[in-house]
């Protein structure tokens, strides 16, 4: 259901879902029928702070880091992706495509 997956999507962006729009790729001779034309980079950095050296020094589990370096602004590949659907850069599907996304 479409509006299940934009509550899903604004939910875990903590976006507005009466301003969100999700688009599909509907295809034509310039992209050869699949809907995108182009590259774009879905992306994470992680910026290694004082926090995360002693975090991976403990050897802590790549769960614990990632909470962490996210909790000190690090943008997720999920979070990436989900952002640039709802900026309708890409498509919902093409980010779970190369991501771990849930959201059906």
């Amino acid at each position: 259901n479409n509006n299940r997956r934009r509550e899903e999507v604004a939910s875990h962006l903590d976006y507005n879902v009466e301003k969100l729009s999700l688009y599909r790729g509907r295809g034509c001779k310039k992209c050869n029928q699949t809907g995108y034309s182009g590259r774009t980079a879905i992306h994470e950095l992680l910026t290694v702070t004082e926090t995360i050296k002693d975090l991976a020094a403990a050897d802590a589990s790549t769960s614990q880091l990632n909470k962490r370096a996210c909790q000190e602004g690090m943008l997720s590949l999920e979070d990436c992706g989900l952002k640039k659907a709802a900026r309708g850069i890409t498509t919902l599907s093409e980010a779970r495509r190369v991501t771990n996304l849930e959201i059906e």
